[in-house]
């Protein structure tokens, strides 16, 4: 049967008697029993000088790229030897960053039982299995050990999934199975790509020294000889990459090609080992993107216009890890799945090590149902049912009211769409989390009014009010929200504020109670401390913030409309009722705006040939301001965007692989707007 998008077909493999996987498609072994991973270590961490390389005193990042993750055995060796590495010094080491691809990636089930027999890796393997993703096609992101080894895993054709994937490397395994057996993983397309992603003296390995992969290597511009091969195996091929021509941090030429507004914004960085980053807004965007790079080991200063973390937005109660899913998959569906998907993954993983912390906890995974309450809702659950493929990890269809009513808890009216690994937040509680444990300088009831950038200094110069701030820095960020268009760089962004406010209420029922967060016309969390957060408002031309009792009558007349059940269980007298209102920020594409913020004037002059030709062929050019980013307009949905948006900007920032092809990220970058309104003929 084939499957429809984002499915993927996982591996078949036969297992003999001896517990070695085969694959049933291209009738060879993933590794071997006996040798296995001594040959890893021979074939791919030797020849690439692994160890050696990790401690380089004047490298940051280190980048291990693969073709062919299979069981995974070569990324958990990768990441053995980075420990042990790390054992072994003092200092800090090299980050390990790794990037494969899978075109048939394995079951969970498989995995853990292949990994079986290398006791000696069974810690790694077992971190590795938590993480690892669903079978959905594109990238995933995995994170360990705080950050500082990374996997980027991208399920697809390989072809096709580098071709977009963003990163250059340092090492390459070529890992196939046999060229005789599955030639399309050494097809010259293939090893152009490898190319492609690699710089001057990037290494290369591979356990076949077939003619044809040594010419097209050597085609492709790397020296590549002979050495010997591991046990029965004579040769083996490994070589580097010798270029001198130059590109902007990560992306490839086609890339280049493709999206020179992106290309334009990802100026060469200076290469400083450690950064001092500004952060404009302490919300979540601003608190959780302080966080990646404060452990990544840049020094950030926090400024925010209010006395305390997250006072707006960011100060629910409550609130929903949630994301709708378009009827038939397509990009904008890939971006929050994406974002989903590794939103999950940080929450369980910030809450493992906040375990201790009782009055931090945070993150509760009960899942979400997405009610079918209006015809309008069930004929697009019923479409997406028929066009699209999730597995049953992502979402399951509950096709009567009953079976949702168990899920829930309570009585309901209709089926839905269940998003089991889904759950409620306290934003609140994170924000204090990170205000209070962050060794962070911040600064409180500073609003950033200006910014000025030196380019004697290669700084930035910020002001508040007319007095300027006394530090310059590297590096700023803006996660301010909608006060964004109020400093000369950005305000070109076309944000919207809009006003939500929820409404908190007592439960008056202890013998039932709602055990998933549920979603109709707004939503409702299970409770907490025996109250219910349900809501919200959505208004974009009111300007007060106070807390209003017509909408708090709104949000329970919205909530008796879809899910009349719920009203049973609360204490609705007006004096019991509770709130929070504040405005969230959006665009008018509904996505976030997440990037090398690029300079207005000189964009709109250099790609003023789009109005002609929206396919003009336009070279890039520096057009960025350097060190100035944003992370941003998360609108309903920031509990799911903003963990890997904080990825995305940490590491373009660092020159690390991103976590999101470039096509996505195009459509969420900040230059977006100005391509747009110039196809478009609006500027």
């Amino acid at each position: 049967m084939t499957l429809r998008p984002p499915a993927i077909e996982t591996a078949d493999l036969h297992w003999s008697d001896e517990g070695q996987p085969k694959s049933t498609l291209f009738g060879d072994i993933y590794y071997s029993r006996e040798s296995g991973l001594e040959e890893t270590r021979h074939v791919f961490l030797a020849q690439n000088h692994l160890a050696t390389r990790l401690l380089d005193p004047g490298r940051k990042h280190f980048c291990v790229a693969e073709t062919g993750f299979g069981t995974g055995l070569n990324f958990l060796c990768s990441w053995a030897c980075w420990r042990k590495a790390q054992a072994d010094e003092s200092r800090a080491i090299a980050t390990l960053n790794f990037v494969s691809v899978e075109r048939w990636p394995l079951k969970r089930e498989d995995m853990a039982r292949a990994l079986s027999y290398w006791p000696e890796l069974a810690s790694l393997a077992t971190q590795l299995l938590e993480q690892y993703p669903p079978s959905v096609q594109g990238c995933h992101r995995l994170v360990f050990e705080e950050g500082r080894v990374t996997l980027t895993l991208f399920f697809g054709d390989a072809i096709e999934e580098y071709g977009k994937a963003i990163f250059v490397a340092d090492a390459w395994f070529l890992d196939g199975f046999s060229p005789s057996l599955n030639p399309q993983m050494w097809e010259e397309a293939l090893i152009q790509q490898v190319a492609a992603h690699s710089r001057n003296g990037t290494t290369v390995s591979t356990f076949t020294s077939a003619g044809f992969v040594r010419r097209s290597l050597s085609a492709a511009g790397f020296n590549v000889r002979k050495v010997k091969g591991y046990g029965q195996k004579r040769d083996i091929l490994c070589g580097t990459f010798v270029t001198t021509e130059d590109q902007p941090d990560n992306l490839t030429q086609e890339q280049i090609r493709q999206y020179p507004w992106i290309a334009a914004s990802h100026h060469k960085s200076k290469q400083k080992i450690k950064k001092r980053v500004a952060i404009i807004g302490a919300g979540l965007s601003g608190l959780m993107t302080a966080h990646e790079l404060k452990q990544r080991g840049h020094d950030i200063t926090l400024f925010e216009r209010n006395k305390y973390a997250g006072e707006e937005a960011s100060g629910n109660k409550q609130g929903a890890l949630y994301i709708k899913l378009a009827k038939q998959f397509n990009p904008e569906s890939a971006y929050w799945l994406y974002s989903y998907n590794f939103a999950g993954k940080y929450y369980s993983r910030l809450s493992k090590a906040m375990a201790q912390e009782a009055e931090h906890q945070f993150w509760h995974p009960c899942g979400l149902v997405q009610l079918a309450h209006d015809d309008k809702e069930q004929c697009r659950q019923y479409e997406q049912k028929s066009r699209s493929d999730y597995p049953e990890d992502i979402l399951q269809y509950l096709d009567t009211a009953d079976v949702a009513s168990e899920v829930i808890g309570i009585a309901v009216n209709s089926g839905g769409t269940h998003l089991p690994g889904s759950g409620w937040i306290s934003p609140r509680k994170l924000c204090q989390y990170f205000a209070s444990r962050m060794a962070t300088e911040s600064r409180y009831q500073t609003p950033i009014t200006s910014l000025s950038f030196c380019l004697q200094s290669h700084q930035w110069q910020l002001f508040s009010g007319t007095k300027a701030i006394e530090d310059t820095f590297d590096i700023v960020i803006l996660a301010n929200a909608h006060a964004a268009t109020e400093l000369t760089q950005t305000a070109f962004l076309p944000l919207k504020k809009i006003r939500g406010q929820t409404t908190v209420a007592p439960q008056n029922s202890e013998s039932k109670r709602i055990k998933t967060v549920v979603c109709g016309e707004g939503y409702i969390s299970p409770a907490e401390n025996g109250q219910y957060c349900f809501g919200a408002t959505f208004d974009q031309h009111i300007e007060s913030l106070e807390i209003s009792d017509e909408d708090h009558t709104r949000n329970i007349d919205s909530l008796g409309h879809w899910l009349p059940s719920s009203l049973e269980l609360l204490e609705l007298t007006p004096d019991t009722l509770q709130g929070h209102a504040a405005f969230r920020c959006m665009t008018n594409d509904y996505l976030p705006v997440i990037g090398a913020i690029p300079d207005y004037a000189a964009s709109v002059t250099h790609f003023s040939d789009y109005r002609k030709d929206a396919n003009a062929m336009i070279p890039p050019l520096d057009l960025a301001m350097p060190g100035l980013y944003a992370n941003i307009a998360h609108g309903s949905k920031g509990l799911a965007s903003i963990p890997l948006a904080c990825e995305i900007v940490a590491d373009t920032i660092d020159n690390r692989p991103l976590p999101m092809p470039v096509d996505l990220l195009s459509m969420i970058h900040p230059a977006r707007f100005i391509i747009r309104d110039l196809k478009r003929r609006k500027i």
